[in-house]
């Protein structure tokens, strides 16, 4: 997989630049964040893991089908499918250091439940989205991303945490999901708006450079 061999390339060029071993701060949502998270706990990194919801109710937003979201939900049978992603959550969680921002669970749990107001849901899920991708732009050197350059996203996605980032004087390592191999290394938000398409060259020496002065990512 591209995608991986990418993240598996930043991560071993930060370990190499990085002394002692770099930690990874994710919300473990289901795609590239807990791809990342098996990734860093394999090479024995410490992840932090800032969840925009508890567990359960974080397993049940990453669930796209509202039916299995709503089996999930009542402890009904599901799918192996989402068997697989709820035990991969629930294991990624238990390996990590967690910081749940749980205290709309029930509202979140009751709009799932019912199906009645998408909008209210889709709102809560993108402020709890943007409280996690807050930490973990606070407790990051830099963010590493990876979107497909186009996607506007929303409030609380990848776009909106590359901007969030950059504001905040981070870098973004950003990897371009349509070919992975290229991307770019962003220090302004002004950058975002030069993302050309699919041709960067990622910058890996000056990457390490970056590292080894600043001793973390």
């Amino acid at each position: 997989m591209a995608i991986a061999q990418a993240l598996g390339q930043i991560m071993d060029v930060a370990q190499a630049a990085c002394p002692p071993t770099p930690q990874l701060v994710s919300p473990l949502a289901q795609g590239t964040d807990m791809l990342a998270a098996e990734l860093a706990v394999a090479r024995g990194w410490r992840v932090i893991a800032p969840l925009p919801f508890g567990i359960a109710i974080n397993i049940a937003v990453n669930i796209d089908d509202p039916a299995q979201r709503l089996a999930w939900l009542v402890r009904q049978a599901v799918t192996p499918e989402t068997a697989s992603l709820a035990h991969a959550m629930q294991d990624l969680a238990a390996q990590a250091h967690c910081r749940a921002f749980d205290h709309d669970d029930a509202l979140a749990e009751t709009l799932m439940r019912t199906g009645a107001n998408a909008g209210a849901l889709d709102a809560l899920v993108a402020d709890h989205a943007a409280a996690a991708a807050a930490i973990v732009i606070d407790a990051s050197a830099a963010v590493v991303a990876v979107w497909d350059g186009v996607s506007p996203g929303g409030r609380g996605g990848t776009r909106h945490t590359m901007v969030q980032a950059l504001e905040r004087g981070r870098p973004v390592l950003w990897i371009d999901a349509r070919a992975p191999k290229t991307g770019a290394w962003l220090t302004a938000p002004d950058d975002l708006t030069q993302v050309g398409d699919g041709d960067g060259v990622i910058d890996w020496a000056g990457f390490a450079a970056w590292c080894g002065t600043h001793g973390s990512v």
